[in-house]
């Protein structure tokens, strides 16, 4: 910055304000500055800027297991989103285990992360966890979830008087479909939802639209790339507003052919 400062003929801190984008700072000398950085080469020490702002501009995210098919797409969402906003992520895996929620919990607060996208949904924030938070399926606080009721209505809708049989796994994302196993007749239509094997018989898949397409199957998507946008979007709200009370954000999704087009559902179409 000094060198910067000496060939654009200004002090250091003028250079530390426009640098900033402080408006009090005038284009000519805005203009000045940042030619002298481009023939300098010059490039802000992230690092630095962070020790004397008291800011990281690191947004954590902690994940089930990174292996996961949806976590690439939900992950490019959320750097969209925060990413325009300056801000960098720093992922992470539970593995599942309430250990490693906590480990990676009290890794996200050394490493002085300024908000965190919780995308472990069934093991729950360590107590006294302060940061600002984004969780998925929770009740309460800022979090986004899936409305399940209108998920079922939906699948109902889609094949009338069916029999289901739910096959779930550890990867599941629709857990709740086990309660369409007790309706219908005739033979069953299997709802695959993170199941490691693909049963015989007409089935649901439920999650990657990509596997389904390939399965030739239909499906029931999980938009993790459009769930992490809001998750970020969400953030940056929380983050601006930290004692604000947030809804919760649902999602309702349908089932689709193996084309991706939507199946023909009883009724008038909602906006």
């Amino acid at each position: 910055m000094k060198d910067v400062a000496r060939v654009a003929g200004v002090d250091k801190g003028t250079v530390s304000r426009v640098l900033r984008g402080d408006p009090r700072i005038s284009d000519a000398t805005g203009r000045r500055v940042w030619e002298a950085a481009r023939e300098l080469g010059y490039r802000m020490d992230v690092t630095a800027r962070g020790l004397s702002s008291g800011r990281t501009g690191l947004a954590g995210v902690l994940v089930p297991s990174l292996g996961e098919w949806w976590v690439g797409p939900f992950l490019e969402g959320a750097r969209r989103s925060l990413g325009a906003a300056g801000w960098d992520l720093l992922p992470l895996e539970s593995g599942r285990d309430p250990r490693g929620a906590l480990r990676g919990a009290e890794r996200l607060v050394a490493r002085r992360v300024e908000g965190v996208l919780w995308a472990e949904g069934r093991i729950l924030p360590p107590e006294g966890f302060s940061l600002p938070t984004v969780r998925w399926g929770a009740d309460e606080g800022a979090c986004l979830g899936l409305d399940a009721p209108g998920v079922l209505r939906g699948v109902r809708r889609a094949f009338p008087g069916r029999s289901f049989r739910y096959c779930g796994g550890p990867g599941a994302l629709f857990p709740f479909l086990s309660r369409l196993e007790e309706e219908g007749e005739g033979l069953p239509l299997a709802l695959v939802d993170g199941a490691p094997t693909l049963p015989p018989g007409p089935s649901l898949w439920c999650g990657d639209a990509r596997i389904a397409a390939l399965l030739g199957l239909c499906c029931l998507p999980w938009g993790a790339f459009e769930i992490g946008v809001a998750a970020g979007r969400l953030l940056q709200r929380r983050l601006r507003h930290p004692e604000a009370l947030f809804p919760k954000l649902r999602w309702l999704v349908h089932p689709r052919d193996s084309r991706g087009e939507p199946l023909p559902r009883e009724g008038k179409r909602k906006p």
